[in-house]
């Protein structure tokens, strides 16, 4: 083996930054290794944590509870499943019922409105036979709001 300065002769070889090639290649292969690395830190130190520790991941058993407690659709939920069970009892021969309603999404609301579109078109023709096409188009919308019931 061919002696260098410091006894560096089989590192100097596998390292050579100079070549443009090879440095690309050595920067490619460390940082595939850092991201994997990091990758597998990242779970370890996910499986790591103790239960009570900031930072705590949404499939802890006592999440479930706390989810449902901030679920903004569970109230709804539960009076659709109040109103179904009392609907579904009073069929003749149904016995006892049990309703368990879980929405996906919440309502949509649907909003009626008044529209008014219109299109006024002009052609003019001037003395030297030249052609102008006008076209005005409008568009008004005026949202409806109920203020109670009507009786006629």
């Amino acid at each position: 083996m061919p002696h260098r300065e410091g006894g560096r002769a089989g590192l100097a070889l596998t390292l050579d930054w100079r070549d443009p090639r090879r440095r690309q290649q050595l920067l490619l292969v460390a940082a595939l290794v850092l991201g994997v690395g990091l990758l597998v830190a990242g779970q370890l130190g996910s499986h790591a944590r103790p239960p009570g520790s900031a930072g705590t991941s949404s499939r802890s058993p006592a999440a479930p509870a706390t989810a449902a407690a901030v679920d903004p659709l569970e109230p709804m939920a539960a009076q659709l499943a109040a109103r179904l069970e009392a609907i579904l009892s009073q069929v003749r021969g149904a016995g006892r019922v049990q309703v368990e309603v879980h929405l996906a999404r919440g309502p949509r609301y649907q909003y009626a409105s008044n529209q008014v579109s219109t299109e006024r078109r002009t052609e003019e023709q001037d003395a030297g036979g030249g052609r102008r096409t006008i076209t005005e188009q409008r568009d008004e919308r005026q949202l409806l709001l109920g203020g109670g019931t009507r009786r006629d």
